[in-house]
């Protein structure tokens, strides 16, 4: 029974209900010591602490049961006295006790073009006003419109696999909005694209030998760069959902020690936000989009700071 369980990226087990937090609650009590680990404890609310601190006392009655915890954490006086009964069994290492500096982004405006625009008005005015449309876009997830617009808002071609939305829009002087996403990329150049091209041109950002890791959420956006970067004469290297688990530590080896000339790392928080260190080699990163994923953005910074 002397068996230690350490739990990292604890925060993956705050949903209650899942299959991987219920796996977790029952290895609990087959553990002598419960140790567990993360950066970001609380992501949405006090709810997400309930599995982790359960699976370090999973025979105590410390956070009470779920149930009466989950009704009971929006009182402000019931979560003091959680905030009080949690205070002695965690610790944390901040950035003021490591000497880190802040590191405060550098917001990097970037106007949307004519054809990008009216596709953007057009989409939004459509899924904050059509009240018919709303239950059917709610169907697909909650956020979907909303990531919708910050697909247009990068780059509108990647709206072109959304067209059951799209082909029933037109502009204020009656242009076909599936029309103008397909032809897009004929008539315009995302301007994210431009600016990130001004960026790498910068003597700051790639003299030196200097790295730098770019961010983005959506497929489609990552080629483009990477073509971008590669006819620029950068040596990259990408790290995604489609790129094999030896693949990726192969390109992280290139980036990191292997090739000396690869110096641009194009990564998405949902594959690379957790457990890779690379505040040795590269203090500089673009983010070329965000979704409402604040997890992957808070911890898609600690990778170099």
């Amino acid at each position: 029974d002397r068996f230690l369980v350490i739990l990292d990226e604890s925060h993956k087990i705050k949903n209650f209900p899942s299959q991987q937090s219920a796996g977790v609650r029952e290895l609990a009590s087959h553990a002598h010591k419960r140790l567990i680990l993360t950066g970001t404890p609380m992501p949405r609310s006090y709810e997400d602490l309930w599995n982790q601190f359960n699976f370090l006392f999973p025979n105590s009655n410390l956070l009470e049961s779920y149930a009466t915890y989950e009704a009971r954490i929006d009182i402000p006086a019931f979560a003091q006295e959680i905030r009080n009964r949690l205070r002695p069994a965690w610790t944390r290492v901040t950035k003021a006790q490591l000497g880190l500096p802040e590191s405060p982004p550098l917001f990097v405006p970037v106007p949307m073009s004519k054809i990008q625009t009216t596709i953007y008005e057009t989409v939004a005015m459509q899924l904050l006003t059509d009240e018919h449309r709303r239950p059917w876009m709610n169907a697909l997830s909650e956020y979907s419109g909303f990531i919708w617009l910050i697909e247009v808002a990068t780059d509108p071609s990647l709206l072109q696999k959304n067209n059951d939305f799209t082909n029933q829009l037109f502009s204020s002087d009656g242009a076909s909005i599936d029309e103008l996403i397909d032809d897009y990329n004929r008539f315009e150049h995302p301007g994210k694209l431009e600016a990130i091209e001004k960026l790498l041109e910068e003597d700051w950002f790639s003299g030196n030998g200097g790295k730098v890791i770019i961010w983005a959420n959506f497929l489609s956006t990552m080629s483009k760069i990477e073509n971008m970067c590669n006819e620029l004469g950068y040596e990259t290297r990408r790290v995604n959902g489609t790129v094999s688990l030896p693949d990726r530590e192969t390109n992280l080896r290139d980036f990191r020690f292997d090739v000396p000339d690869c110096n641009i790392l194009i990564a998405n928080p949902a594959t690379l936000s957790e457990s890779v260190s690379l505040h040795m080699e590269c203090h500089r990163a673009i983010y070329v989009d965000r979704t409402y994923n604040t997890a992957h953005w808070m911890q898609s910074k600690e990778r170099i700071h």
